[in-house]
């Protein structure tokens, strides 16, 4: 099933896992022209998406807080697909915490697999490892621009797995 959502905001919403949206596995979620702002989770406080398809454009996340792992998006085993967006001033609250704004990760034996195209990522901060884009799956980056991003590791992108970058 897809869902389509356009022309939305999400704030201000908290649950264990994503705060905002969870994308249940094998779903697809399609969200243009959309803001996803100040919710709260353990798991992916903006959007929690596990094993299942995750498409942005043109679209802001910011303000989100994890407690755990993923700020704004924490992608276990899904494939997410970001264009033309802004991550701005999420984080993750927790010593151990990964991937400020995305948390890209396997999930049993499927690969978390981000692209991100034309967007920002910036201001974002976790307690460990990416402070804007942590990874272990399969990352590429395309015209991306990140800064201000923070972590004792990997301010901007802490990766473990397949990383193509290009401007």
């Amino acid at each position: 099933p897809q869902l389509a959502i356009q022309d939305s905001l999400f704030e201000e919403n908290s649950a264990t896992s994503g705060g905002a949206i969870f994308n249940f596995p094998r779903s697809s979620i399609v969200m243009t022209r959309t803001i996803v702002s100040a919710n709260t989770a353990q798991y992916g406080a903006g959007i929690y998406n596990q094993r299942a398809a995750l498409t942005i454009g043109d679209s802001t996340l910011r303000g989100n807080v994890a407690t755990r792992f993923g700020g704004g998006i924490d992608n276990r085993g899904g494939n997410v697909a970001i264009s033309n967006s802004v991550l701005r001033n999420n984080s993750v609250n927790y010593l151990e915490g990964t991937g400020g704004a995305v948390n890209n990760v396997y999930d049993s034996d499927f690969a978390g697999v981000l692209t991100m195209t034309d967007s920002t990522v910036s201001a974002n901060d976790a307690g460990q490892r990416g402070g804007g884009i942590f990874s272990n799956g399969d990352t590429q980056l395309l015209r991306v621009t990140l800064d201000h991003n923070g972590a004792p590791a990997g301010g901007a992108l802490y990766n473990e797995g397949a990383l193509e970058v290009d401007t």
